[in-house]
């Protein structure tokens, strides 16, 4: 707790974050902060979400946590409306700092939050609003430090990889890597909802390859394709296992020697983890996955899954059989990230207590 020397606990105050899931937004939101929200219960706090779209299976996955659910009406996510009641949820809990993460939030919003005199913090990936009007921007991604942001406030910029927040499953792991001479053991997860059916798609190209892989496939309470992915899965040359809405996702990359996946979190985790992997960009705002493999050789990217063929995905499994490939891989994800950023995160939200 060295981030905290200057205070010995965090105990009855109160960490509130505004995000949202659904099948058309996703997992991503409730699922980043969801690795500042144990830290801050790691330190005795209090952590609220409010939230208008969320799955059961991820409110009983905070509630688990001992966190708690506000859920809040509106038309339209990141409305004025959207923004009055969830000034009137902090207040009802006397929160101290709001955290906001979504898309929907633009400087309007923003704000509207700022101006009832909460300090609050915005999570950014890919610079997506019009304005910023925070206290605080917190954007781990690789190109952070070169995006010229338009801020209505005195803001603090939280930029790069550094502050990678990560959740407690994952810290828990010992950051060492036996690289196989080749890969046997495939991950592949492409979020909760995965509406444009990636998963399927590389696992037809696997059906393709003559290697013996065993393949743990990750799926969400919202994906719709099973029969689809069972009927390849079934013709595999190896064993394969589907799991959903799994709460154990660094044991899994643990236990694997190479992940197919999309751009966003995962990327990060898988890097922390020293995992190589095969990644693919399935929406616009996925621009962390070009980074990872042109600034620091941490992934193969095979680039937008619009334009994707099947000789694309067989070029990419090469690294299958690479062992070197994969070596170097796995030492530049170690350097990249490094599993400090939930403690940094951490302190200053505590010093924004304080001002």
């Amino acid at each position: 707790m060295s981030a905290l020397k200057e205070i010995s606990t965090l105990e009855n105050r109160k960490l509130v974050i505004r995000a949202d899931a659904s099948n058309a937004i996703g997992t991503g939101h409730i699922m980043r902060c969801l690795s500042i929200g144990q830290t801050w219960k790691d330190y005795g706090g209090d952590v609220y979400y409010i939230v208008n779209e969320l799955p059961l299976s991820l409110e009983n996955r905070l509630i688990k946590e001992n966190i708690n659910v506000l859920k809040i009406p509106t038309t339209t996510l990141g409305s004025i409306s959207d923004a009055e009641e969830t000034i009137r949820k902090f207040k009802e809990v006397n929160g101290e700092v709001l955290i906001i993460d979504g898309y929907n939030f633009l400087g309007s919003y923003q704000e509207k939050i700022m101006n009832s005199g909460i300090k609050s913090i915005v999570i950014d990936d890919h610079h997506y609003s019009d304005f910023y009007c925070t206290n605080v921007i917190l954007n781990k991604g690789l190109n952070a430090k070169n995006i010229k942001y338009k801020i209505n406030t005195e803001a603090k910029l939280l930029l790069g990889p550094d502050y990678t927040t990560l959740r407690r499953e994952f810290l828990k792991y010992n950051r060492i890597r036996n690289i196989p001479e080749k890969a046997k053991e495939i991950l592949i997860t492409f979020g909760g909802s995965d509406p444009k059916d990636i998963t399927s798609r590389a696992l037809k190209s696997l059906v393709e390859i003559t290697e013996d892989i065993n393949l743990t496939i990750v799926v969400g309470s919202a994906y719709k394709y099973q029969d689809k992915l069972n009927e390849y899965a079934s013709k595999l040359n190896g064993n394969y296992q589907v799991l959903s809405n799994v709460d154990n996702m660094a044991s899994l990359m643990e236990r694997s020697d190479l992940a197919i996946t999309a751009g966003g979190t995962t990327l990060y985790e898988l890097a922390f983890m020293g995992l190589p992997s095969i990644t693919i960009k399935t929406v616009a705002n996925q621009k962390s996955a070009k980074y990872f493999a042109d600034l620091y050789n941490a992934t193969v990217y095979l680039g937008d899954e619009e334009k994707l063929t099947t000789n694309d995905f067989l070029s990419g499994m090469n690294i299958i059989s690479d062992k070197s490939l994969r070596e170097k891989i796995s030492r530049n994800c170690f350097n990249l990230v490094d599993g400090k950023g939930n403690n940094k995160v951490i302190k200053q939200i505590v010093n924004l207590m304080k001002d």
